[in-house]
């Protein structure tokens, strides 16, 4: 019988004890934490930036959209001043991607990002996010982060925003990566119609191809930090209980789903992080500026996020109808149970 650990909290100063000395300098060598949880791909570059007499806790560059990204961070819980700070910060740097870790966010302090947000609007010129910092571990094991999202822009805003940042025409990779997609697009729309609904692709990493009824996974075509274009089941509806839970139902599937893939999947459910994925990696090594390999490249992505699309949408669809029964079983012993809804004996009578 498998053995199994429980995870335990830890508190965060037992892990860095000191914001500013511990945890400012492990972000920023640990980038790949918050690009997981907010979906983009970024790097941090400098901490301590200078605004006028204040000191930014850290800068870097949103990747996704060639943008400024900053973070203010706090080993407790949300106040006033560092809300200050981080409006202030934002205002005196061109920030697009504004995040304020913390402990815990008050109720208030939540309700001022989603504030923030809709004053930005579609502008595309501010996204703000709040996230929750955790610690847990399993047993005698190191110590692992947890981020949460508990506020962020809506997915209108997401939508709108990323058509106006690409009105503005792209440059470098950015516009590499934006004619790749609209060729993947053009070429997927004349040999597989139905495969995606998308019409033009946007300039960063990666597409979203697929979505899944209630948002809880989608089909993702990548190009990863590694030179592995990858095709993979990205699963996150911003709760890390109902992701595992949809994970694990299909690793118990796992057989039947690579015979029908007919090709070795990467399951992968890292620990501390929020989202799983399923992956199918492309052999060798890729990246989108190969032009005379575009071809091969698109073929490659077009199969995989059809044969994707064919075995994992029905599963979940599965899974969905299955937790939707089982809430109506338990909604149904519920009032069964209940001695306040059971007929009294005036019931039926006027």
């Amino acid at each position: 019988m498998v053995k199994v650990g429980k995870l335990v909290k830890v508190p965060l100063r037992e892990v860095w004890p000191h914001e500013a000395i511990d945890f400012t300098p492990w972000l920023l060598g640990n980038p790949d934490y918050l690009a997981e949880v907010l979906g983009v791909e970024l790097e941090l570059t400098t901490r301590e930036h200078g605004v006028g007499p204040f000191s930014l806790d850290l800068i870097g560059k949103d990747l996704s959209n060639n943008s400024v990204i900053i973070v203010e961070n706090q080993l407790e819980k949300t106040n006033h001043d560092h809300l200050g700070k981080l409006i202030t910060y934002a205002a005196n740097t061109d920030a697009v991607t504004v995040v304020w870790i913390a402990k815990e966010f008050t109720e208030e302090h939540r309700q001022a990002i989603d504030f923030l947000n809709e004053l930005s609007g579609d502008s595309g010129k501010g996204r703000f996010y709040g996230i929750e910092v955790g610690a847990v571990r399993i047993g005698n094991s190191e110590p692992a982060a947890q981020l949460k999202v508990v506020a962020q822009p809506n997915d209108t805003h997401a939508s709108q925003a990323g058509v106006v940042r690409d009105a503005l025409e792209p440059t470098g990779r950015r516009l590499i990566y934006r004619d790749f997609w609209k060729k993947f697009i053009d070429v997927a729309n004349e040999i597989r119609p139905g495969l995606t609904n998308l019409k033009a692709g946007q300039a960063q990493n990666w597409l979203d191809v697929n979505q899944t009824r209630g948002r809880l996974a989608r089909v993702s075509l990548v190009f990863n930090r590694n030179s592995r274009a990858n095709v993979q089941l990205y699963i996150d509806n911003g709760d890390s209980e109902d992701n595992r839970e949809l994970f694990a139902y299909l690793s118990n599937r796992r057989t039947q789903i690579e015979s029908e893939t007919n090709f070795p999947l990467s399951w992968e459910s890292p620990e501390g992080k929020r989202m799983c994925r399923i992956v199918a990696y492309m052999p060798g090594e890729w990246d989108v500026s190969m032009a005379d390999r575009h071809d091969e490249l698109i073929r490659w992505f077009i199969e995989f996020s059809e044969c994707f699309k064919r075995v994992f949408i029905p599963l979940i669809e599965q899974y969905l109808d299955e937790i939707q029964k089982d809430r109506l079983r338990i909604s149904r012993l519920a009032i069964q149970s209940d001695p306040a809804s059971k007929s009294s004996p005036l019931s039926g009578q006027r």
